[in-house]
């Protein structure tokens, strides 16, 4: 659990390193990203239960996943949109969470 946790950590530091990188590199375009720590974050702020047997690693994938097909640039991504999305791939594995 706190390897996968610093794995974690490691991965969002790298990604948000190329981020800054891209925007350094193109300054005239906004990028905004969430990443599998926002959805933990989100997990834990909201106090939303999530079983021991389901792995961190591919609920945030699936979370993350479901978030960009979902994505509309119009409308962009709120919290409450994170929520739904985990409570959406948690009734998918059979947890039984309320949307």
């Amino acid at each position: 659990m706190l390897e996968q946790l610093a794995q974690r950590e490691r991965r969002h530091k790298a990604f948000d390193n190329a981020i800054c990188d891209l925007r350094s590199k193109y300054p005239d375009f906004y990028i905004e990203y969430w990443s599998p720590t926002d959805v933990m974050s989100a997990i834990n702020d909201g106090n939303i239960y999530v079983p021991s047997t389901i792995d961190e690693d591919d609920l945030c994938q699936q979370v993350i996943d479901l978030l960009y097909s979902r994505f509309d640039a119009s409308v962009g991504t709120q919290w409450e949109a994170i929520e739904m999305a985990i409570y959406t791939v948690l009734n998918q594995l059979g947890v039984g969470a309320k949307v």
